[in-house]
């Protein structure tokens, strides 16, 4: 039986349109997703970037390790992403220091939504992911939308019908290993549908031991 999506809303701001992201309009694009898993969190993404209907590159990156247990993912602007990236690196190796202890994947969360906030200019969003002494965490972060905790999330201009897949066949007992061809049918699905979506997938696997992220050429060789 299918499972729902529960979303805890930990951060809530007003917003202009739950759905809104920059990836949806000129730049960027494709698609980012997380899943909850029993022994850890799946993190995927497509490859592509483009501006209104010109392909700029099949090739991005748009998965990061921003702590030994957490990363990010983003369909926003690679600039933007990347920004974040970098600050949220600076406030985790800030926080640590002066708390003499790893920070918690809620936590890591806030911290992201503030800076989020901090820079409304760039209307990026992004999906965190992360492994704590209190088990696996999914976040969707944004500006609009702020800091909301589910099972699983989608973004990008592809998140609609990843989406489909995603709220049919995700439940609570999937094994990493599982959500590899969950998320392999969701990146799928976006391809088919979304020409800003493709071609290849990156995988990161997040266990309380570290970040793994693999590429593969397709969502087929993912399944393999």
């Amino acid at each position: 039986m299918a499972h729902h999506a529960h979303r805890r809303e930990t951060a809530p701001m007003t917003p202009k349109n739950p759905h809104e992201c920059r990836a949806d309009g000129a730049g960027s694009g494709g698609v980012v997703i997380g899943v909850q898993a029993t022994d850890g969190v799946l993190l995927a993404a497509d490859t592509r970037t483009s501006r209104d209907a010109i392909v700029e590159s099949d090739e991005a990156a748009k998965l990061w390790s921003v702590h030994p247990s957490a990363a990010v993912g983003s369909a926003a602007e690679p600039g933007d992403a990347d920004s974040l990236v970098t600050r949220l690196r600076r406030e985790v190796d800030r926080y640590e220091y002066h708390h003499s202890r790893r920070i918690r994947i809620p936590t890591l969360a806030t911290v992201a939504g503030r800076e989020c906030r901090a820079h409304p200019e760039r209307d990026a969003t992004f999906v965190l992911g992360g492994v704590d002494e209190a088990g696996s965490h999914v976040f969707r972060i944004g500006v609009d939308d702020g800091v909301i905790e589910s099972d699983y999330a989608a973004d990008g201009s592809g998140r609609q019908s990843a989406s489909v897949i995603l709220d049919r066949d995700y439940t609570d007992s999937l094994s990493l290993e599982d959500a590899r061809d969950l998320v392999a049918s969701a990146i799928e699905s976006a391809v088919e549908r979304d020409p800003r979506t493709g071609p290849a997938v990156d995988i990161a696997a997040i266990r309380e031991t570290g970040v793994t992220v693999r590429r593969y050429e397709s969502p087929d060789a993912v399944r393999s």
